[in-house]
């Protein structure tokens, strides 16, 4: 998993290690197996947490193209039900 921000960068994995950089801070990298199990639950929280926000956005970007199709849907059904609005 990959975060980036303007500031930050955080990339964690449990195969490789954790990768953490910072302008104003540098960088850290400290390998997966060498972390002490406090740190590896929190790194995993962070994962969930990630993953709930992507699905979030997600379901937000798809609710979007959705109701765009249901405006359109509407519309092209309005124009063919051969019902004249004058």
């Amino acid at each position: 998993m990959i975060i980036k921000t303007e500031d930050f960068e955080l990339e964690i994995s449990t195969e490789t290690g954790v990768y953490f950089g910072s302008k104003a801070l540098g960088q850290i990298f400290e390998k997966w197996d060498d972390l002490e199990n406090n740190k590896k639950l929190g790194l995993e929280n962070i994962q969930e947490k990630v993953e709930t926000l992507i699905l979030e956005c997600k379901e937000i970007l798809s609710g979007k193209d959705i109701a765009i199709m249901k405006h359109v849907i509407i519309d092209n059904s309005d124009r063919r039900s051969g019902v004249e609005s004058r």
